[in-house]
């Protein structure tokens, strides 16, 4: 059994790389600040390494930026100097532009730094942060909280979209405004097609209780609204999941939770999910709903083993398009688990903790029914919370889990031609005390393919990041050598 405290960690490296493979030693001049994995319509084109050296005076900081092709290789790298109250929040790339969010939080403003693929400076703006629950994400996020919600989207290789709580502002390349639109609410997931953008809208009133969503789509040279339509059921209350595009039939789908009406999704549990189908213009179309009782019996497909029942608490990770039509949801099963004991008799073990279990996706055909049920047997994890939490829902706690990375799930990878895809999620196997880095693809011939990577728990700690189509991204501690070894490692299946 795996066991998590929400914490923070830092790990700090230092430089350079050669071809795929890129070792670092403690305790050299550059710390990283912050990396990840440069995607264009979902596929990875290369890597960005976001160091700081030596301040350059007591207020500013000296930092480099560096840039890595897809098989690790560096295109470029740039230095410029930012004040030491500045930290990266968000990277983006649109095909020919880069894009950083940074976060002032001695002046409470927002920065965009913008660079074309060779980082030459196209664009630098600032502004101010007023609304209180945006200025409570930055803080979170500056303190250490994964990111959570997404505060960029992209415009093909033309310009960038920033999300702030109530605002929606398109830039071209250069960080020239283009046009705004001003909204209730908060934008949390956005897609662009050939007609328009789509913003899926979220409202949440003072006492938390009810929360509601709009979908609001505009016109993608002026901005012009084309119109807002809330998202709402007459027979359920509804939690949208996410927002995707069919672009054979030119339709939006919205995934969500249903509940029952009286129902508060933050502290109950839905009765399945279902499907709202709507035009480009934002005419309604058509639903499906999806109950849990026929999730637990359509045609259920179980990997390692596995003899559970689906349980009743899925968190939702990621949902996936192919090019066939079909849909996956994936998510992972879990539980809130309180020790009285503990909460009464200990200032120091946590009370409260989550248990995480099974790996589960689901397949959904071109009408949107469920096909099939995959559930994918590991073993069971912990996330640990502090006293704090022991009164809050478990619906509550998995979100928080989430935002701060406890669960197993890591990521969903997509290959160009959207018919195979990998799913990537961490185990462990206590027997042989060895990490364990699965991978399940979806190929070409329509299957599920389960593949294992071992690490022993005293040699080594792992950890993989996206990468070009095929491959994983592996992270490997070295425990006694004190290295880490950052290689590309194909998928097999």
């Amino acid at each position: 059994m795996k066991t998590k405290l929400i914490r923070l960690a830092f790990l700090i490296f230092s430089v350079p790389c050669i071809g795929q493979n890129l070792k670092k030693d403690e305790g050299s001049l550059l710390a990283l600040k912050a990396s990840g994995a440069i995607s264009s319509q979902g596929i990875v084109k290369g890597y960005y390494f976001f160091y700081q050296a030596e301040k350059s005076s007591k207020t500013s900081n000296n930092y480099l930026l560096q840039i890595l092709d897809e098989d690790f290789r560096e295109i470029d790298k740039i230095t410029f100097t930012k004040p030491i109250t500045y930290k990266l929040i968000e990277t983006s790339f649109n095909g020919a532009a880069y894009l950083f969010l940074f976060f002032d939080s001695k002046n409470k403003k927002s920065n965009l730094l913008s660079f074309s693929d060779k980082l030459k400076k196209l664009g630098d703006i600032e502004n101010p942060v007023s609304n209180k629950a945006m200025l409570e994400n930055y803080t979170d996020l500056v303190n250490g909280f994964e990111l959570g919600e997404k505060y960029l989207a992209t415009i093909s290789d033309t310009g960038f979209i920033q999300f702030q709580n109530g605002l929606i502002t398109a830039y071209n390349n250069n960080l020239d405004e283009l046009w705004f639109e001003r909204i209730s609410g908060q934008p949390s997931e956005a897609f662009q097609f050939s007609d328009g953008f789509g913003f899926l809208i979220t409202r949440t009133y003072t006492d938390e209780r009810f929360v509601e969503y709009d979908l609001l789509i505009n016109n993608p040279n002026s901005g012009q609204r084309v119109s807002l339509i809330p998202i709402k059921s007459n027979l359920f209350c509804i939690s949208p999941l996410s927002l995707t595009f069919e672009p054979l039939k030119k339709n939006i789908v919205i995934f969500c939770s249903f509940f029952n009406k009286k129902d508060n999704p933050l502290t109950e549990n839905s009765l399945g999910f279902c499907t709202l189908i709507y035009d480009i213009s934002g005419k309604y179309l058509s639903s499906k709903t999806i109950y849990k009782e026929e999730l637990r019996t359509k045609a259920v497909v179980n990997y390692n083993n596995n003899t559970d029942e689906l349980r009743d608490n899925i968190l939702f990770h990621s949902f996936i398009q192919t090019n066939d039509g079909k849909t996956f949801v994936i998510g992972e099963e879990f539980k809130k688990k309180t020790s009285v004991g503990k909460m009464l008799l200990s200032r120091y073990s946590p009370p409260v903790h989550i248990d995480v279990y099974n790996l589960v996706i689901f397949e959904i055909n071109t009408t949107h029914d469920l096909e099939k049920t995959h559930i994918i047997k590991k073993n069971k994890s912990k996330i640990f919370f502090g006293h704090v939490r022991v009164f809050s829902s478990q619906q509550a706690l998995s979100r928080i889990a989430k935002k701060e990375g406890g669960f197993d799930f890591r990521f969903c990878q997509e290959y160009p031609d959207k018919d195979i895809f990998s799913i990537v999620y961490k185990d462990t196997d206590i027997g042989n005390r060895e990490d364990v880095l699965g991978t399940i693809t979806y190929t070409p011939e329509k299957t599920m393919k389960l593949n294992k990577i071992r690490f022993k728990f005293k040699t080594s700690f792992i950890e993989a990041f996206p990468a070009k189509p095929g491959y994983l991204l592996l992270a490997e501690y070295d425990r006694k050598e004190k290295k880490t070894d950052i290689r590309l490692e194909k998928i097999n299946y």
